[in-house]
């Protein structure tokens, strides 16, 4: 058989979904060696429409997903469960369902694990998975600011107590991208002034205030915050704040 009708011959059959699967169909000899081939390689992305649901529920199956990839599918899931096709539109609320199940267990996890070990890490642990939570709620957004809101109480919950600097100031910058998110850029630039105070030359401090900054359409501040972040020019992130300097001058004009 040809490498073009074996293609076309697995809508008649099996069809595998991922790599892997193709995979063990060839084994199995269940499917032409160009089928698993083309599977390999047939990546489009997904938000490019007619969505590939074959896709998009392989990729739900992850255990990891990032940032980018949970807003891009709860984007799609909210599209779809608006339109006509009422298939699509069951398959996308099974779909968010299942994606915002698996960051709530992931949340009652870490409040299992920081209750019997109420360390910095272990709380920043739990702000993050609260913050995960918020983003696949992001097609409900009393409910996705809600989580918000915990993961700041978390945050807030873990600060109290000694610990090293280098932890306070860890969720000092967490806790300041929350109230950004929350639309309180002031309230995160408060959170940043005492560590600030103590390490003015703290990259991630620094950082987190150019983004409260650029969230307050202070755009000055934004330059000026990172100027401050290169007084250490031996850092490793140098390249990275001539990077993000450059890049808020584009947009600041």
């Amino acid at each position: 058989m040809g490498t073009l009708e074996a293609i076309r011959s697995i809508r008649a059959g099996f069809v595998p979904r991922t790599q892997a699967q193709a995979f063990q169909a060839l084994k199995r000899g269940l499917v032409d060696e160009a089928v698993c081939v083309w599977r390999s390689v047939n990546v489009r992305p997904i938000l490019e429409e007619p969505w590939d649901l074959d896709e998009i529920e392989r990729l739900l199956a992850k255990e990891d997903l990032d940032e980018s990839t949970v807003l891009a599918l709860v984007r799609i899931f909210d599209a779809l469960s608006r339109g006509s096709d009422k298939e699509a539109a069951l398959f996308a609320a099974e779909s968010l369902n299942a994606l915002e199940l698996r960051h709530e267990r992931r949340v009652q996890r870490l409040r299992k694990t920081r209750r019997s070990d109420p360390s910095p890490r272990a709380t920043l642990a739990l702000a993050q998975a609260y913050r995960a939570l918020s983003l696949a709620c992001r097609s409900r957004p009393v409910l996705a600011r809600f989580y918000l809101g915990e993961a700041l109480s978390t945050l807030d919950e873990g600060k109290s107590g000694a610990m090293p600097e280098r932890d306070r100031r860890s969720i000092a910058v967490a806790a300041s991208a929350i109230l950004v998110e929350l639309g309180d850029p002031e309230g995160a630039l408060e959170r940043l002034a005492s560590p600030l105070a103590r390490k003015p030359s703290d990259p991630a401090l620094r950082l987190a205030e150019a983004r409260a900054r650029f969230a307050a359409r202070d755009f000055v501040g934004v330059a000026r915050a990172l100027e401050a972040a290169e007084s250490e020019r031996d850092d490793p992130d140098a390249g990275l704040l001539d990077a993000l300097r450059e890049c808020w001058r584009r947009v600041g004009h």
